[in-house]
């Protein structure tokens, strides 16, 4: 279900940028997709595929970088990656951190 609610933000995104750009399809498109905000990337895709039928971006080819989470304190300023589910700076213990990286949704490129 989460994938189906990041595959329409993404095709809505996607239409948007086309109207701007005055474009009727959208052969291509490349996506910075932050790795917290999917789970399953495969089925990401093919959902993307099956909702974007009838679009301008029908038959589009896709291309998903993800885009590592990362961590950061904002008492010592110390990054990290919070794979070990830390709720804590490893470096000073304050546990006033908060994510730099890793939720982007970016449309890097799209062709027409």
């Amino acid at each position: 279900m989460h994938e189906l609610a990041l595959a329409e933000d993404i095709l809505r995104k996607i239409k948007e940028e086309a109207a701007k750009q005055g474009s009727t399809r959208v052969s291509s498109v490349k996506i910075l997709l932050g790795a917290s905000l999917v789970s399953d990337l495969p089925e990401l895709k093919e959902i993307l595929a099956n909702i974007s039928k009838g679009t301008v971006a029908e038959g589009m080819k896709l291309n998903i970088k993800l885009s590592p989470v990362k961590a950061a304190c904002r008492k010592c300023g110390s990054e990290f990656d919070p794979k070990e589910m830390r709720l804590d700076c490893p470096k000073c213990g304050s546990t006033d951190i908060g994510l730099t990286s890793g939720k982007e949704l970016i449309i890097e490129e799209m062709r027409k």
